[in-house]
């Protein structure tokens, strides 16, 4: 049994760090699968490309989706498992970083 606590985050905690009083506990990670999906994400409006950057880094962090970059371009490239994923980063995106 653990205990749920909330903090402030100032950019130092990241999904997925431990906090343990006492031994050090060490787990093997977050499981990540290979994306079988692929979507292009193109802005109507090129000058929120930060926020939404910022955005798919955060999910990607979370393990929602995998974000590529082509070598070629800017385009940004968000891998999934399965469709409902991009339904779920569509819906986050428009609520969180609109």
């Amino acid at each position: 049994a653990g205990d749920i606590i909330g903090l402030h985050n100032h950019g130092t905690i990241q999904i997925g760090d431990t906090f343990t009083q006492g031994e050090s506990l060490k787990f093997s990670g977050i499981p990540n699968f290979a994306p079988e999906l692929f979507r292009r994400i193109r802005l109507k409006d090129p000058l929120k490309q930060k926020q939404l950057l910022k955005g798919l880094v955060q999910l990607s962090e979370e393990g929602a989706v995998q974000v590529f970059r082509p070598l070629q371009n800017n385009d940004l490239i968000v891998g999934a498992v399965g469709v409902l994923q991009f339904d779920v980063v569509v819906a986050r995106l428009k609520s969180e970083y609109n």
